[in-house]
């Protein structure tokens, strides 16, 4: 279960291990760091790596040796979001230890640098567009449908003609809403820009910059949108009774592969700590 939360999880081994260099290219594609910034930047990410692999792998790991021992027996709503909620607070305690990191980098950028990011934005959104919003609600429903049908069989094997008509339901009746998705990421992109401008000008003390960063990463977290809100809960709801039921839908089959494949995950991870 944990994995499917994942998206099949993809911190295993070799993956793992490239982690540092892939965040390091993916972040300067949205800031484009200078020399200086680089070289911290890169350590930065080198030590919040290695906590990582010491704090949270075995924690992972434990939780995925957990859910392979829970694959035989069905999932109530209730446990899913147990799960759901636990791989929620691990990508907050990430985020917790790579504050002071990620202050000290935004004390130091420059006006172009904010642009480059707001550039950057507005590609990932022309995108985003072209992807979702350009198409027809059906159409954005079988995507969706598609995706997560991968996503599942990836941990199951393939479903059977009923699970799969079952999974498509569930996707057809989910209020999941690109444009609603669409118009969140927005406001946080304005609100992102809104903030480094502002810490920019005004180049407060660090104590400062953290308390506008930790503010603007709560709004991140908790949409000052009360409709934005309402909808996260709904739609919260609805993945947990639609993990349970596409679950309880399966064979004994279907379950012993994605037992095995929880161990082999769950194996991988514990290398990587021991290593």
């Amino acid at each position: 279960m944990l994995v499917l939360l994942l998206g099949a999880c993809s911190m295993v081994r070799l993956a793992y291990n490239q982690l540092p260099q892939v965040a390091y290219w993916w972040l300067d594609g949205y800031v484009d760091f200078t020399d200086a910034q680089t070289v911290q930047v890169r350590a930065d990410i080198a030590h919040l790596h290695q906590w990582h692999r010491k704090a949270e792998l075995p924690r992972l790991a434990d939780a995925l040796e957990q859910s392979a021992q829970s694959m035989a027996a069905d999932i109530t709503p209730e446990q899913a979001c147990v799960w759901m909620g636990f791989l929620r607070n691990r990508m907050q305690a990430v985020m917790e230890q790579a504050e002071p990191a990620v202050v000290a980098l935004v004390a130091s950028l420059s006006p172009a640098q904010i642009q480059h990011l707001q550039a950057k934005y507005q590609r990932n959104n022309d995108s985003y567009r072209k992807d979702w919003l350009e198409r027809s609600p059906a159409e954005q429903k079988t995507k969706l449908a598609d995706r997560t049908l991968s996503e599942v069989e990836a941990i199951y094997g393939r479903l059977d003609d009923t699970s799969r008509a079952l999974l498509r339901q569930l996707v057809a009746d989910s209020v999941y809403s690109p444009a609603l998705v669409y118009q969140e990421r927005r406001r946080r992109q304005v609100d992102m820009l809104s903030t480094l401008n502002q810490i920019q000008a005004d180049k407060p003390p660090l104590p400062e910059v953290r308390n506008r960063m930790h503010a603007l990463y709560e709004r991140n977290l908790v949409s000052p949108d009360a409709a934005y809100r309402a909808y996260e809960q709904t739609l919260w709801r609805q993945t947990c009774d639609g993990l349970s039921r596409v679950h309880a839908g399966t064979t004994p089959a279907h379950r012993e592969a994605a037992a095995r494949r929880l161990r082999a995950y769950e194996r991988d991870l514990r290398d990587l700590v021991a290593s």
